[in-house]
Parts: C-alpha cells; structure tokens; sequence
C-alpha cells in the first residue's frame, strides 16, 4: 500500500455528523427506553410492539456481526453506522512511510503466539497436583510409620502451608493438615495425596484429643 503525503479527506457533512448523533447516541437511549417501557406491560398491543423490536434489535446486531467480519478482512469501516454513512476513520496528520523489518514482525508474532499458546494450556494443568509432585520429589519418601511418638511430632505444623494446624486432621499417615488446607486440596484434585509420603486421601480424621492433650503436657 502507498501513502501519499499530498492525500486529503473530504470532512463529514452536517448530516453525516447529525445522523451519526443519532444513532450511537440516540439508538441506545431509544432501545433502554422501549424495554423500560414494555417491561411491565401485558396488553397485545405492546406486546406486538415489544416482538417488533427484539426483531429490530437482533437484526442490527447480526448486521454489526456482519459488518465486523468485513472489517477484520477489509480493514474499512470499523462500525455499521459508519458503513451507512459513509464515514472512514482518517489520521488527523499524514502518516509517513514506515518500514518494520522482519525479525522484529517475527520476533513480536512468535511471542504473541507463544503467550496464546500459554493461556490455552494453563488452564488445563493441575497446578496443585504439580506442586505436590515436586515438592514429593525434593523430599525423599518416609514411608508410613503409625507410631503416635510420630504423629505427636509432626503435629506442631501443618504439611501443605508449614503453620501451626488450624484443626488440625489426618488423612490416613503421620502427618497433619489444616482443614482447609488439605479439605481444599482433595477437592480441587479428588486424587490428592500426601505431599510427604504419597499417601492417597482415603478418609479426613480429625486429630485426637488425647495426642493434643500428651503435647500439651510435654510443652
């Protein structure tokens, strides 16, 4: 496409400008007022009235539906009150030629693709269960030891947030959760399991009392 320096646009005309007043600005306060006015309205009259303007107002957005596609594939006439117009979006000033090379296009359509690509997938991937997982690989496997010494020892934090348990409870092993924590967990991935020993969700037991009674003592 070239560009011509010495290019003039002819301005719009005291109708145009009128007319497209009128409709972006008067076509939206006119279809508010008409479902303002046929909302409550149960006579057959109205609701004829009512029927004409759905049909009006469906079509005009299947022609902006319309009219958008053509835009996007002839880059002319953004909206469809321009198109009946007659009216283009112009520059104020002249454009000058501008050259962009190619490592830059390919540069910015690589990273737009790349970054599209990640909007796709991320919803997809399970970010709990992939932290779980790596978290399960940093810390070796201990096993299942069913000793209470054990329990009442790794009772002090919580295995997902490292806190003090907020009621605290158990999920088949030795260690303690926070109730939200590991209720939040299983029920965001039914497949939830320990991030420490691997051990699957099988039943939330609620820590007992004579475990957190032998811990108050040995404080």
């Amino acid at each position: 496409m070239i560009f011509s320096p010495n290019l003039r646009y002819q301005p719009p005309s005291k109708n145009q400008k009128l007319w497209y007043a009128i409709c972006t600005i008067g076509g939206k306060w006119l279809e508010e007022r008409c479902y303002d006015l046929f909302r409550n309205r149960h006579i057959a009259s109205f609701r004829k009235a009512k029927q004409c303007v759905n049909l009006v107002v469906g079509l005009l957005k299947l022609g902006r539906l319309i009219n958008f596609l053509i835009f996007l594939q002839r880059g002319k006439f953004a909206t469809l009150t321009e198109r009946l117009l007659g009216i283009r979006s112009v520059f104020c000033r002249p454009q000058n030629v501008r050259e962009v090379g190619f490592e830059y296009m390919n540069r910015e359509l690589l990273w737009h693709g790349f970054a599209e690509f990640l909007i796709f997938l991320l919803p997809l991937v399970n970010i709990q269960k992939l932290k779980g997982k790596l978290s399960s690989w940093c810390i070796p496997l201990t096993g299942a030891p069913s000793s209470d010494s054990t329990l009442a020892t790794s009772g002090r934090q919580c295995s997902l947030c490292g806190e003090w348990p907020t009621m605290p409870h158990t999920i088949g092993c030795e260690h303690v959760f926070c109730y939200y924590c590991v209720k939040s967990s299983f029920l965001f991935d039914v497949s939830f399991a320990c991030p420490k020993c691997g051990t699957e969700v099988h039943s939330l037991q609620p820590l007992k009392s004579g475990i957190e009674m032998t811990e108050v003592n040995a404080l």
